[in-house]
C-alpha cells in the first residue's frame, strides 16, 4: 500500500546471522542490502524532526557489472525512540562502541486475536504488547510482525474505543496530535501512517482486558534526549 509519495508501511529487520538489513512488507522482504555495503548513516534531529515523523538516512553501495552504485533510504518511524533504537543497533552491529540499547522486552499481554482488513473480513493475527508497542503477527511462531503500532509518540495520539455493536470488538483510530504538524509533505506521509485498526477478540472479557492495557498505553508520551552531534550522524568505517 502507497501513499501520493510512493511510500510504502513497512518493518525494518535486521539479521545478525547474514549481516543483512531488510525491509519487509506484509511478510515479504522487499529490499535486503549487506550491513557492510553501508557507507553512513543519518538521523533527524530536534529541528528537523519538530512537528514531523522522525526519519533516518541510510547511505549504501551497490556492486554493478562495471561500477558502485550509491543508494539511500529514508525511513520514516512513528516515535523518536524508535530512530534512536534503530541508530545504536546500526552503530553497535557496524563495529563502533557499544552502547546500550534501550529496548522495552517485557510481555504485557499476548494471544490470538482477528484483524479486520480493508475488505471488512476478520482475518487471524497473534497479538503482543509489549510497553510501548503492539506487534501484529501472522502466527504465534513468526518473528517478523506484519504491522506494528508505536504508542508513546507526542505527535500522534491513539484513542482506544470498544465497539458499540460488537463488545468483542477493540478500536484503535489514530489522530495527529502536534499543531505544528501542518506541511503537505508531513501531510502526506500522515496519511499513510494513520489508520484505524479494528481487533476482534473471543468474547467481551477478553476484549476489555485487551483494552485496559491499550488505553494504559495510548496515553503514555515519551521524553527525549537532546541528541549529541555524533550521534546525528555515522560514518561506517
Amino acid at each position: 500500500e502507497k501513499n501520493a509519495l510512493g511510500q510504502c508501511r513497512a518493518v525494518l529487520h535486521l539479521d545478525q546471522l547474514r549481516k543483512t538489513l531488510e525491509v519487509v512488507m506484509k511478510g515479504t522482504c522487499v529490499l535486503s542490502f549487506k550491513l557492510r555495503s553501508i557507507e553512513r548513516f543519518e538521523v533527524s534531529d530536534d529541528e528537523e524532526s519538530y512537528g514531523a515523523f522522525p526519519f533516518l538516512s541510510i547511505h549504501y553501495k551497490t556492486p554493478t557489472e562495471h561500477q558502485v552504485e550509491m543508494n539511500v533510504i529514508v525511513l520514516h518511524f512513528q516515535a523518536f525512540h524508535e530512530v534512536e533504537v534503530c541508530r545504536d543497533l546500526l552503530h553497535n552491529t557496524l563495529g563502533g562502541s557499544p552502547k546500550q540499547l534501550s529496548l522495552q522486552r517485557s510481555i504485557l499481554r499476548q494471544g490470538n486475536l482477528l484483524k479486520r482488513g480493508k475488505s471488512g473480513i476478520f482475518g487471524q493475527r497473534y497479538g503482543v504488547l509489549v510497553p510501548n508497542k503492539l506487534l501484529l503477527l501472522r502466527s504465534k511462531t513468526a518473528y517478523i510482525p506484519l504491522q506494528v503500532v508505536t504508542f508513546g509518540n507526542n505527535l500522534r495520539e491513539w484513542a482506544v474505543t470498544r465497539d458499540e455493536q460488537d463488545k468483542a470488538v477493540v478500536l484503535l483510530s489514530p489522530s495527529i496530535a502536534a499543531e505544528t504538524f501542518c506541511s503537505s509533505l508531513e501531510e502526506q506521509v500522515s496519511s499513510l501512517l494513520n489508520h484505524a485498526i479494528s481487533l476482534k477478540f473471543k468474547d467481551p472479557g477478553e476484549a476489555n482486558d485487551w483494552y485496559q492495557h491499550l488505553r494504559k498505553l495510548s496515553r503514555a508520551r515519551e521524553i527525549r534526549k537532546t541528541p549529541s552531534p555524533e550521534s546525528k550522524a555515522n560514518k561506517v568505517g
